[in-house]
Protein backbone atom coordinates (compact mmCIF):
# COMPACT_ATOMS: atom_id res chain seq x y z
CA UNK A 1 0.00 0.00 0.00
CA UNK A 2 2.94 1.93 -0.77
CA UNK A 3 1.39 3.05 -3.61
CA UNK A 4 1.14 7.14 -3.69
CA UNK A 5 -2.19 7.19 -5.76
CA UNK A 6 -3.89 4.69 -3.65
CA UNK A 7 -7.08 4.86 -5.78
CA UNK A 8 -5.50 3.38 -8.18
CA UNK A 9 -5.42 0.52 -6.38
CA UNK A 10 -8.78 0.80 -5.74
CA UNK A 11 -9.66 1.34 -9.05
CA UNK A 12 -7.40 -1.75 -10.52
CA UNK A 13 -8.79 -4.37 -7.86
CA UNK A 14 -12.79 -3.03 -7.89
CA UNK A 15 -12.69 -1.44 -11.51
CA UNK A 16 -16.68 -1.64 -11.98
CA UNK A 17 -17.46 -0.15 -8.82
CA UNK A 18 -17.06 3.02 -7.74
CA UNK A 19 -15.52 4.06 -3.85
CA UNK A 20 -18.99 4.45 -2.37
CA UNK A 21 -20.15 1.58 -3.82
CA UNK A 22 -17.75 -0.63 -2.48
CA UNK A 23 -18.05 0.76 0.99
CA UNK A 24 -21.84 0.37 0.51
CA UNK A 25 -21.16 -3.24 -0.04
CA UNK A 26 -19.43 -3.92 2.39
CA UNK A 27 -21.56 -2.14 5.04
CA UNK A 28 -24.39 -4.48 3.48
CA UNK A 29 -21.90 -7.93 3.52
CA UNK A 30 -21.46 -6.98 7.50
CA UNK A 31 -25.07 -5.97 8.47
CA UNK A 32 -26.35 -8.94 7.01
CA UNK A 33 -23.68 -11.45 8.59
CA UNK A 34 -24.28 -9.68 11.91
CA UNK A 35 -28.20 -9.84 11.93
CA UNK A 36 -27.83 -13.35 10.56
CA UNK A 37 -25.12 -14.68 12.97
CA UNK A 38 -26.86 -12.81 16.15
CA UNK A 39 -30.06 -14.65 15.00
CA UNK A 40 -28.51 -18.40 14.12
CA UNK A 41 -25.35 -18.34 15.67
CA UNK A 42 -21.84 -17.20 13.84
CA UNK A 43 -21.20 -21.39 13.06
CA UNK A 44 -25.04 -22.03 11.78
CA UNK A 45 -24.06 -19.14 9.50
CA UNK A 46 -22.59 -19.96 6.07
CA UNK A 47 -20.40 -17.92 3.61
CA UNK A 48 -22.99 -18.64 0.76
CA UNK A 49 -26.15 -18.05 2.82
CA UNK A 50 -24.67 -14.44 3.35
CA UNK A 51 -24.32 -14.33 -0.08
CA UNK A 52 -27.69 -15.14 -1.48
CA UNK A 53 -29.29 -13.00 1.12
CA UNK A 54 -26.91 -10.09 -0.23
CA UNK A 55 -27.70 -11.12 -3.57
CA UNK A 56 -23.49 -11.39 -4.42
CA UNK A 57 -21.73 -14.05 -4.99
CA UNK A 58 -19.44 -15.24 -2.60
CA UNK A 59 -16.75 -14.20 -4.51
CA UNK A 60 -17.55 -10.66 -3.75
CA UNK A 61 -17.32 -11.58 -0.02
CA UNK A 62 -13.61 -13.14 -0.17
CA UNK A 63 -12.82 -10.05 -2.04
CA UNK A 64 -13.29 -8.39 0.87
CA UNK A 65 -13.14 -11.02 3.81
CA UNK A 66 -10.21 -13.15 3.79
CA UNK A 67 -11.99 -15.64 5.92
CA UNK A 68 -15.19 -15.62 7.72
CA UNK A 69 -13.31 -15.14 11.06
CA UNK A 70 -12.18 -11.64 9.40
CA UNK A 71 -15.95 -11.27 8.50
CA UNK A 72 -17.19 -11.75 12.35
CA UNK A 73 -15.08 -9.73 13.59
CA UNK A 74 -15.76 -7.00 10.88
CA UNK A 75 -19.37 -7.71 12.30
CA UNK A 76 -18.21 -7.26 16.02
CA UNK A 77 -16.51 -4.15 15.69
CA UNK A 78 -19.42 -2.21 13.74
CA UNK A 79 -21.60 -3.39 16.40
CA UNK A 80 -19.27 -1.76 19.04
CA UNK A 81 -19.45 1.23 17.13
CA UNK A 82 -22.92 1.53 16.52
CA UNK A 83 -23.33 0.97 20.51
CA UNK A 84 -20.42 3.75 21.30
CA UNK A 85 -22.67 6.00 19.19
CA UNK A 86 -26.03 5.40 21.03
CA UNK A 87 -24.55 5.56 24.41
CA UNK A 88 -22.43 8.72 23.22
CA UNK A 89 -25.59 10.18 22.01
CA UNK A 90 -28.14 9.47 25.53
CA UNK A 91 -24.71 11.12 27.06
CA UNK A 92 -25.24 14.20 25.44
CA UNK A 93 -28.92 14.01 25.71
CA UNK A 94 -28.41 13.59 29.63
CA UNK A 95 -25.69 16.57 29.59
CA UNK A 96 -28.46 18.59 27.80
CA UNK A 97 -31.14 17.67 30.48
CA UNK A 98 -29.22 18.65 33.52
CA UNK A 99 -27.85 21.39 31.58
CA UNK A 100 -32.07 22.22 31.03
CA UNK A 101 -32.87 21.84 34.92
CA UNK A 102 -29.69 23.95 35.76
CA UNK A 103 -28.03 20.69 37.75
Amino acid sequence: WRNSEPFESFSSLFPELTIKEYLETRQNIIRIALENFLVYGVRAVTMDEIARIAGISKKTIYEEFSSKEELVNAAIEASIKEYRCDLDEMGSDLVSDFEWQGI
